[in-house]
């Protein structure tokens, strides 16, 4: 789980508002922190789907890091910065349509979990690929800080303890 296989299914289309639009389950807390975190994450989802990585970034403060650890790939890394997240998405060159589709919303202490799924398709091999993932989001002044990757929830939630 959580490694990059050919889709045995693909992924139903996505419906609409959030929970219509991702396809996500999320029921915010009034007031809560996390009702503005999770709108940030739609808004960057939104943005990412719309304009490419240069859309999400305006949702990430400038010293943002993304943690994928070597569970998750065969090259782990820390990507920082604006240009580290660039870096992380140029990763994909070989990979069309790459797509990446939030399944739910899970406030976890200071972070919000976020299980993806990563979609694409081989450039040269046509063959589609599907990667689960759950991403824990942290925030600083409205905007993403740092996200880590991990291969499933309770891996994700045990890192937060």
């Amino acid at each position: 789980m959580g490694r990059i296989r050919p889709l045995s299914r693909t992924v139903p289309p996505p419906r609409r508002g959030l929970a219509r639009r991702f396809g996500a389950r999320w029921k915010p807390r009034a007031g809560s922190l996390h009702t503005v975190s999770v709108q940030v994450l739609e808004r960057m989802f939104a943005a990412y789907r719309a304009r490419g990585v240069e859309g999400a970034l305006e949702f990430m403060v400038e010293d943002f890091e993304a943690v994928i650890g070597p569970e998750m790939s065969a090259e782990p890394d820390v990507y920082r910065g604006h240009d580290g997240v660039r870096r992380y998405f140029a990763a994909f060159e070989g990979i069309e349509d790459v797509r990446l589709t939030p399944e739910e919303f899970i406030e976890d202490g200071e972070r919000v979990l976020v299980p993806t799924v990563l979609t694409g398709r081989g450039a040269s091999s046509g063959i589609e690929i599907e990667q689960r993932v759950v991403q824990a989001w942290q925030f600083r002044n409205g905007k993403a800080a740092r996200v880590d990757v991990f291969t499933d929830l309770d891996r994700a939630r045990a890192a937060g303890r």
